[in-house]
């Protein structure tokens, strides 16, 4: 249901994502993935618990949407993990966002 493709299902085989723009990094977390499209802006889709897509809420993204709070810079590598994101500028700044839990 998270695979960017607009529609809640399984999907048999690969199939190209329609109207994105060109990504040239992806990570993928559980049940979430992240891009940075060829201009260096971030894009999420999937589930949105716990606020890791980025976009101010917690609503599930059946489409990439670009994350908007981040327009001014441009990045280079992303990293996603089970509910938390790391992504790297290319002037070497690090920002961070995700649940935390304190109970590990």
């Amino acid at each position: 249901g998270f695979l960017g493709h607009e529609e809640c299902s399984n999907e048999g085989y690969p199939r190209p994502l329609k109207n994105t723009s060109t990504f040239f990094k992806v990570s993928c977390g559980p049940n979430f993935t992240l891009a940075i499209s060829e201009n260096g802006q971030i894009y999420s889709w999937g589930s949105g618990f716990g606020g890791k897509l980025g976009h101010g809420d917690q609503q599930n993204q059946f489409i990439p949407k670009r994350i908007q709070g981040l327009d001014q810079m441009h990045f280079t590598c992303i990293s996603a993990g089970a509910d938390h994101v790391i992504a790297t500028t290319v002037d070497g700044k690090s920002i961070l966002g995700g649940t935390v839990n304190m109970d590990n």
